[in-house]
């Protein structure tokens, strides 16, 4: 089985296997989105890591080319609201539980709701350094 991507130094060469359905000369979102998380998980850190979510947005069409690699490094705090619906007044409850996994990440969560009932969920990463 031939890779999707051969990396060399700091360029990923990319084979046809990361062609699309639409057009054969650009990438399916998988192939890119796979190249990113790959490079994520190698990334230097003076501390043990584990990557808890990668969210990747593509903004235009990956071409089926060579791509070059490059890092920034920065903390997401991601936080991800569902309404069913707006809440009504100027009361909301927040009822939230944190989860505290075993690799130094957790989870919260909450129960929105205000005065006519449950309106929506909160879910976010949380990264937990020891202490």
């Amino acid at each position: 089985m031939e890779a999707v991507y051969s990396v060399e130094g700091s360029i990923a060469q990319t084979s046809p296997f990361a062609g699309g359905p639409w057009d054969p000369a650009l990438q399916h979102g998988a192939a890119p989105s796979s190249l990113i998380c790959w490079v994520v998980e190698r990334l230097p850190s003076p501390v043990p890591i584990r990557v808890a979510r990668l969210t990747v947005d593509l903004m235009r069409p990956v071409p089926v080319a060579p791509l070059a690699i490059e890092t920034t490094t920065f903390i997401n705090g991601d936080l991800t609201l569902s309404l069913a619906r707006e809440p009504v007044g100027d009361w909301i409850l927040l009822d939230a539980e944190t989860w505290a996994g075993p690799d130094s990440i957790g989870l919260a969560t909450a129960r929105l709701a205000d005065r006519d009932g449950c309106f929506g969920r909160a879910v976010q990463s949380v990264p937990l350094e020891k202490r």
